[in-house]
Order: structure tokens, then sequence, then C-alpha cells
């Protein structure tokens, strides 16, 4: 039996993080959705079946599948002969494909189009390897540690790759065919080492329409914009957070702890360490 869901329910199911969403229930449902993310899921019981307006395809215990974003996909899922139903999605987000593309070796994009808005990925050893040492977790409820899901992250791009280079061109497709909105991907993207010519680019567009569009937003230059976003960030996680000077500055882009002392004093008027939680 298949029922409707409606739009709030594009997010049946349960998520462990960011990257992690698990489909996991007896009830068989309907999802309409737009696809934001890049996602591989493997399907350990029940049945997952995708439509995307012109193909439909149905894919069972034991399979996978690599479901492009920016699509409108609705996904059915049914349930196994023994009533039993459980999806897994590796999700792939902006930021992590930024870090992952930027840090990694020898990526070449396959000169074909990739027009797929979903593709079936054999589910070999390699495939069952990585989603079966995420279900633990899922069993027990339990988030997988952050660095571990980096690390399956990781995992699951160089399965996509080997297994068709045609996907690299649709991962890493940063200057998308639309605009990005800016503070959007600024606020999720702040602390990166990000020239803004890169920013330009992953916003989909020149470096002197980023810079005009921008100027319509803030009164601030970016990269004034960008240092007074991390200082505000700083400012909240010192206050109110158990993060010691150390770790905040390193892990929102601060190129040296004098760098960010200097700065943070300017705007706030005291010494970082003044600031710290009692």
């Amino acid at each position: 039996m298949t029922r409707q869901a409606s739009g709030d329910e594009a997010s049946v199911g349960q998520s462990y993080g960011k990257a992690i969403h698990v489909v996991g229930s007896t009830a068989a449902s309907c999802i309409h959705h737009v696809q934001k993310d890049h996602m591989l899921a493997y399907v350990y019981a029940g049945e997952l079946t995708i439509h995307d307006g012109t193909d439909e395809q149905s894919f069972g215990p034991d399979s996978s599948v690599f479901v492009r974003k920016n699509h409108r996909i609705r996904f059915s899922i049914g349930e196994g002969k023994d009533s039993a139903v459980k999806i897994v999605f590796l999700i792939f987000k902006r930021d992590f494909l930024i870090r992952f593309y930027r840090t990694a070796d020898g990526i070449k994009q396959d000169c074909a189009n990739f027009d797929e808005r979903f593709l079936k990925i054999q589910a070999d050893l390699e495939i069952k390897s990585l989603f079966y040492s995420i279900i633990p977790f899922i069993d027990a409820g339990v988030t997988p540690p952050e660095r571990m899901m980096e690390l399956k992250l990781m995992e699951g791009m160089y399965i996509l790759l080997n297994a068709d280079s045609r996907i690299a061109v649709a991962l890493f497709d940063f200057i998308a065919p639309w605009k990005i909105d800016i503070l959007e991907f600024l606020n999720e993207n702040f602390m990166y080492d990000l020239s803004l010519e890169e920013i330009a680019q992953y916003t989909g567009r020149s470096l002197a329409a980023f810079k005009r569009d921008f100027g319509k937003l803030s009164e601030l230059p970016p990269k004034k914009w960008i240092t007074n976003r991390r200082l505000e960030v700083a400012h909240q996680q010192l206050k109110y957070g158990s993060k010691n000077v150390s770790d905040i500055y390193l892990t929102l882009g601060f190129k040296s702890l004098s760098h960010f002392s200097t700065a943070y004093k300017r705007k706030y008027g005291i010494a970082p360490t003044k600031s710290l939680r009692p």
C-alpha cells in the first residue's frame, strides 16, 4: 500500500548528522522533493523506486544508486518480502565536495556529458563494505563521529568516481547554470580559505558580477564581511561554548592566533581570552 506524502514529509525517516539519512519503516510512502545534494543510496531491505518524470527504475535489496542533485525527483518506498524497509542515503554536501576537490589528487573530469538524474551503481564489495560499516551506528541510534563520517564520505566519493568517471562532471561542477545565493553560500563556507575568484566561481558568477551582486547586499567589502562573520561566530563560541581560543581560531579560518587576537580586540575592545565562558 502506498500513500502520497505532503511537502513536509520529504524528510521521511531519520537523519544521523548531515551526511546520513535512513528510511526504515513498515509504511510505504511516495515522496516528492527537489534533491538539493548529491546522494548515494543503498537498499538493505524493501524497495526504492525513483521517478524523474521521464524515467522510472526500482532498486531492491543489495542495490545501490547515485542520485544527482538539483532535479525534481519522486521516491517511492516499498516494503520487502518480510514487510521491512531499510534504505540508507549517504549525502554529499557542497562544503564536503569543495574540501574533497581541493585536497584529492588526480581527479579527472570526463569530457563526456553526464545527463542522468540517477545512475545505478554496482553493489560490489566496496559498496557493501562502506554501508555495512555504518549500520551498527544506525541500529544503535547513534550518530557516527564526525571524523569517521568524513572518511566514509571520502570512501563513497572514490567508489563513485571509479564506478563511472562521468560522475565527476556532476559532482564538481561548482559553476551552476543558475546563480547560487551569495549570503547562503558565505554563511555555510566563511571558515574556508577561499579567494574571491573561487567564491565567485562557486556561486555561478564572474568576479565582476560577484562584486556587483555582493555590493547590493552589504556595504562591507567581501573579505571584510567574511572576517566579521568569523569574529561574530568566535564571540558566540567564546561566551557560550566550551572550546578554547586556540581551537576556535583554527576552525574559523584565521591564519594565526595573533591575527585572530588583533582582529577580535579591534572589533570587541577586549582580548579573546577575556570573553571566555567562566
